[in-house]
């Protein structure tokens, strides 16, 4: 399948985890004060309609909005450019501007968007929102959202039914940017086209919330494009903690690095790689041991004039299957 120019994995590793565990972030930060969901009911073709998020830092240390995605070109974000890298000190509120024109749309058309900051030596965090309405069309879908549920290493299989009451309806194309997402046309009549979407959680990595975007693209004037969204979890993967490390500069302690897996597994390699050597750095962990939780001691020590970055890349294997994995590193 083709690639889309829309929302790719990284939004698909939070959507699924859903609206309200973004609301109230774990370890108190980024949240939205007031509803994640804004419902403009029915909308004209042509219309473009407004809605302001409101959102605030309840933590204790200053924020910085590191990324926003966005899931749909029916709805964009304003001033967004002047939003992302932006500083949120603690107690402070910022609105989130979005513009709806879903024209182009059927039925019922939702956009997604993922707002990702971060602070130092903590977890990153993330607030999903979302805004939906109802468009009219010359195109019935039988459902505009899949939802797999709780996915492990297998297979799982839905249809989606598109109907029209021309003769000469056609979908000529239909794009994804998920390699683990399969779409099959099943049936196709004069005015029926019934599509089979296969989900190969084998293809997966992380556990993970799963949130993606198919693209069916049509031959009709009003509803050149029909978008199926696609949520589940993968609870299967592996589960790493933290997910960045951060190292002031001439901190010498070590840090530690978790990773569990739902199945057991053994450690082939972990190696630290920088754009910059530090004065020192050094990871420590046990290979060849088959365990379903490992711990891996990283050390980097940075006593140059300006910062540097880097990753702890980590290889592990299970009868004859191998996973690479990776955990960001700065120094400043």
């Amino acid at each position: 399948m083709g690639r889309i120019a829309l929302i790719g994995t990284a939004l698909a590793i939070y959507l699924a985890w859903g609206l309200t565990s973004y609301s109230t972030v774990k370890h108190q930060g980024l949240v939205v004060t007031g509803k994640a969901i804004h419902d403009f009911g029915g909308v004209e073709l042509g219309e473009t309609i407004k809605h302001v998020f409101q959102l605030a830092n309840s933590g204790t240390k200053q924020l910085q909005i590191e990324s926003i995605d966005s899931s749909c070109a029916c709805a964009i974000i304003g001033q967004k450019s002047d939003l992302i890298g932006r500083l949120v000190a603690p107690g402070e509120k910022i609105e989130l501007p979005i513009v709806f024109n879903p024209t182009g749309f059927a039925g019922r058309v939702t956009g997604s968007f993922l707002i990702k900051a971060i602070a130092q030596d903590e977890p990153s965090q993330h607030v999903l929102l979302r805004v939906t309405g109802n468009l009219g069309g010359d195109i019935a879908v039988s459902r505009t959202e899949i939802d797999f549920g709780n996915v492990a290493n297998d297979r799982v299989v839905e249809q989606v039914e598109f109907r029209s009451q021309h003769a000469d309806f056609a979908i000529s194309s239909v794009e994804s940017s998920a390699d683990f997402l399969e779409v099959k046309l099943m049936r196709e009549d004069h005015e029926v086209r019934v599509y089979e979407v296969t989900l190969d959680a084998t293809k997966l990595v992380l556990s993970q919330p799963i949130s993606e975007r198919i693209a069916f693209k049509t031959n009709s004037q009003t509803t050149p494009m029909i978008f199926l969204e696609v949520s589940g979890t993968f609870s299967a993967g592996f589960e790493i903690q933290p997910k960045r490390l951060f190292f002031e500069r001439d901190f010498t302690a070590a840090k530690t690095v978790t990773i569990k897996s739902s199945l057991p597994t053994e450690i082939v390699s972990a190696v630290l790689t920088f754009d910059e050597n530090p004065t020192t750095s050094n990871v420590d962990c046990q290979k060849n041991l088959l365990s379903d939780l490992h711990t891996i001691e990283v050390n980097c020590v940075n006593r140059g004039d300006g910062g540097i970055t880097g990753c702890l890349k980590v290889v592990l294997k299970n009868a004859g299957r191998s996973w690479d994995l990776s955990v960001p590193i700065y120094s400043f």
